[in-house]
């Protein structure tokens, strides 16, 4: 079942970077031509692979954006920060981690995203979070681990064990 979601993802991602229209003129900071970055800052320090969804499959909270990147904590742990917009991307606030045992103590975290699955697969219904990311470094294989939502009301936003 997280394969054919993983696929679905692979797809989604695909799609979205070889789309023609997303193709823009940027100067050398990254801003498209003859227009001034504007929008607030997730974090005021590491903040690598940002991702974000508009959620359309969780009933109330549809219209709500979800936004994650990598961040490092403590002991150069890897965690997941997940934030919220209930304006439409005017501000954002941080509502959950993604804290993988395997990331921690510097092991590797890396190149995480952000998916809302638009129908059931399996056991999981419409509307379940996925956060998934590379975890591992040094001597060992990297792993693909995929981490679900459970609760999101009450912010249960990826605090269960990977999957």
């Amino acid at each position: 079942m997280i394969r054919r979601a993983s696929a679905a993802l692979a797809l989604l991602l695909g799609c979205l970077v070889c789309t023609p229209n997303a193709v823009a003129q940027v100067d050398a900071v990254g801003n498209e031509a003859g227009v001034d970055a504007t929008g607030q800052l997730l974090r005021n320090d590491t903040g690598l692979y940002p991702r974000a969804v508009r959620l359309e499959y969780n009933g109330a909270a549809n219209g709500r954006i979800l936004a994650s990147v990598v961040t490092f904590v403590s002991n150069a742990d890897g965690i997941g920060a997940i934030y919220e917009s209930t304006n439409g991307g005017a501000s954002f606030a941080q509502v959950g981690t993604v804290a993988d045992p395997l990331a921690a103590d510097g092991k590797g975290l890396c190149c995480a995203t952000l998916y809302e699955l638009p129908r059931q697969v399996g056991s999981m219904p419409a509307g379940t979070l996925l956060w998934a990311a590379s975890v591992g470094a040094d001597a060992r294989p990297m792993a693909l681990r995929i981490w679900r939502s459970h609760d999101w009301a009450s912010y249960g936003i990826m605090r269960a064990r990977g999957t």
